[in-house]
């Protein structure tokens, strides 16, 4: 889906267009704890700034790109930031020129961060042979095995060296952190929220690959990255580490079209992760979207969610989470219902109010049956 157009007053953001040479009063704060960045582009977006840098990976051995947009609200303090990971060959780039979520960043003053999906240029020997293992396809681990585990190493990159590098020359407030992503990225984003409790203020996933010792992608990744020892593998497996998380206290939210053509393939596994939370008692939003294809997950984005995301962040941020007076017709007026969306839930309206679902898997509760 082609970028927003440009417009006379500056509002949409020109992403088409040649990078500013000047240095804006949003870009990257000077102080002698700064690491270097070089700017690639910078366009303004929703009278913030939607911008690219380059720098010297210590955790990858390479040079490394990332968007980040700065909203209005980095001019004059500090922000939270939301972590973007996205998809198999995918880079820095898709997200931001195609997500449209500037505006929703804009309006809640957030930092969104849009990281590469792997090293580059690293002269290993096939890594550019496969489109899912190798350049674009980093799988948000690090990796053990020769020759990928000097550069391939995108978990602590995510994890350690790009918030350090962001909270250095940006206006940030590391207290205030999230992740989500699409596909290989939901699959990090998941991954890095259960394997560091109470890092990540909230954590969502279009489409993610939710049990990939499981699935053909996961399989030839983590095999290729980790070895063939498939116990080191669950260690990088939202599935099987969300039976081991040590409390309750996290709130998921998933995004799946139901005509994906990798959840019929078996590729995703979301049931699979849905009945471990379930197991666990820990509270998922699941949302089944209707008529969405894979590479669809950006129409989610485009046509709302991404708002619904920014949105439920900030109550995250604020300690404030919106109660949900629902009745069943099983009875029960005025009370919270929380449950575990199991698949008796097959639609979903985008717009309707948030729930939290925390009850035994099967229930039979329908969407229909919330009143």
């Amino acid at each position: 889906m082609a970028a927003p157009a440009g417009g006379a007053e500056g509002r949409r953001c020109p992403l088409g267009a040649a990078p500013s040479p000047a240095r804006s009063p949003a870009g990257p704060r000077r102080s002698s704890e700064t690491m270097a960045l070089k700017q690639v582009s910078s366009n303004k977006c929703f009278e913030g700034f939607q911008k690219v840098f380059e720098h010297d990976s210590t955790e990858l051995k390479c040079k490394m790109k990332f968007g980040i947009y700065l909203p209005p609200k980095a001019e004059t303090g500090k922000c939270p930031v939301l972590y973007w990971l996205s998809g198999l060959t995918c880079t820095e780039q898709n997200f931001i020129t195609k997500a449209g979520f500037q505006q929703a960043a804009a309006e809640h003053g957030l930092i969104v961060v849009a990281p590469d999906t792997s090293p580059r240029g690293c002269n290993i020997e096939g890594e550019d042979e496969s489109w899912d293992f190798g350049t674009g396809a980093g799988f948000y681990v690090d990796a053990t095995e020769e020759p990928w585990k000097t550069n391939y190493r995108m978990y602590s990159y995510i994890k350690d060296e790009l918030p350090k590098l962001i909270n250095a020359n940006f206006p940030t407030d590391p207290e205030r952190m999230s992740i989500f992503g699409h596909s290989m990225g939901g699959h990090g984003a998941l991954i890095l929220a259960l394997k560091n409790p109470g890092k990540y203020k909230s954590v969502s996933a279009f489409a993610p690959i939710c049990n990939p010792i499981q699935c053909q992608w996961g399989k030839k990744a983590l095999g290729g990255y980790l070895g063939s020892d498939a116990s080191k593998w669950e260690a990088y497996d939202a599935t099987q580490l969300v039976k081991s998380y040590p409390d309750s206290h996290l709130d998921i939210l998933i995004d799946q079209g139901k005509d994906d053509q990798f959840l019929s393939a078996g590729q995703l596994l979301p049931d699979n992760f849905i009945a471990a939370c379930t197991e666990r008692k820990i509270p998922v939003v699941f949302r089944l979207q209707q008529a969405s294809l894979h590479q669809q997950a950006w129409c989610f984005v485009i046509l709302g969610c991404m708002q619904q995301v920014v949105r439920r962040a900030s109550c995250y941020w604020a300690c404030f989470y919106l109660p949900v007076s629902l009745s069943l017709a099983e009875g029960g007026r005025g009370k919270e219902v929380r449950f575990c969306c199991a698949s008796a839930v097959k639609e979903c309206d985008i717009h309707q109010a948030q729930l939290r679902f925390t009850a035994r898997w099967g229930h039979g509760f329908t969407f229909n049956e919330l009143i």
